[in-house]
């Protein structure tokens, strides 16, 4: 009996808990793949256990779509004895590790026949970036471009031989969310590109050089306090690179706190000679104005306790 998918007659799992998982499983159902299998993490362990930001319950998916669902006792994949039983048996050919932030482990990678395929990626070529909040880093350094990577691998943080790259911009109005956007279309394009070739055995890969890799590193929820004493254009590149998904950027008032959702560099000749931090301007709508190190930053999404006229004039901190 002739297939009815593109597998090629190969089982493929899934390993992912976060919404670029769930898009690129759909998008390879669009395309006629059969996805067998998702290793992913509980909603009680998402929130409680592993503080997974931007996670997403894919049970449902799953479900409409007759894939078996395995939820992990450990998300590293080390500890777990029942994990190592149900997913050895699962008999993978193909693992693909989208939304899965930690590294496969080399018990995993050899069971599978053909191995694991990720993605990662950074602002400039690998070994440069590896490791953890790229995207989130990447705005907050400022930087300008993005590539996107499709690689194999190994037992190491984002190391494995590359099979394909994707390039494209960070503009002024990118967000952490809106870059996502992007990654997530050059992960779909380089998976249909590269997985007939994968499934049959007819790929060539690069690969990475171990000399000169850098390692970002992991972000946590209290990174994201603002130091006003920075010039404008760093703060608002703190904020559009914390924003939502993630817990944003914040700043107390009077011990209260304000989380910092969206702004801008509001003007170079509408200026105050008053010390950063302090609030310069409040509107009528509650958008506000906070002197830096140079310039005024624009506040029109934030939440906390909502600012007035009576406001302006005390510092934040």
């Amino acid at each position: 009996m002739p297939n009815s998918n593109k597998n090629n007659g190969k089982r493929i799992g899934f390993a992912g808990c976060r919404v670029t998982t769930h898009d690129a499983i759909v998008n390879l159902i669009k395309q006629g793949y059969k996805i067998d299998y998702l290793i992913t993490i509980s909603p009680d362990d998402a929130a409680n256990k592993y503080h997974i930001s931007g996670y997403e319950d894919l049970q449902d998916l799953a479900r409409n779509n007759a894939i078996t669902v395995h939820h992990v006792e450990d998300y590293r994949l080390r500890e777990g004895e029942r994990d190592r039983e149900v997913i050895t048996a699962m008999k993978l050919d193909l693992l693909i590790a989208l939304g899965w932030q930690r590294i496969i482990p080399k018990w995993f990678l050899g069971i599978l026949s053909i191995g694991s395929i990720g993605m990662h990626g950074g602002p400039e070529l690998p070994p440069f970036g590896r490791g953890h909040s790229v995207m989130n880093w990447s705005l907050i350094e400022g930087r300008t471009k993005f590539l996107s990577y499709l690689f194999f691998y190994l037992p190491k943080v984002d190391a494995g031989p590359i099979i394909g790259t994707y390039e494209y911009d960070i503009n002024t109005w990118d967000t952490c969310e809106t870059l996502h956007f992007k990654y997530q279309l050059s992960m779909g394009r380089l998976l249909v590109e590269n997985l007939p070739k994968i499934l049959s055995g007819d790929f060539e890969t690069i690969p990475q050089k171990s000399h000169g890799a850098t390692y970002y590193p992991r972000r946590t929820p209290d990174d994201g306090v603002i130091d006003w004493n920075q010039q404008v254009h760093a703060i608002h590149n703190l904020v559009r690179g914390v924003t939502h998904p993630y817990p944003g950027a914040f700043t107390e008032l009077e011990g209260k706190r304000i989380t910092i959702w969206r702004g801008q560099p509001f003007d170079t000749k509408i200026t105050w000679n008053v010390k950063p931090g302090t609030i310069v301007e409040v509107f009528y709508n509650g958008n506000f104005v906070v002197q830096t190190r140079n310039f005024g930053l624009l506040v029109d999404d934030y939440d906390g306790i909502r600012l007035t006229s009576a406001d302006i004039g005390k510092v934040l901190g």
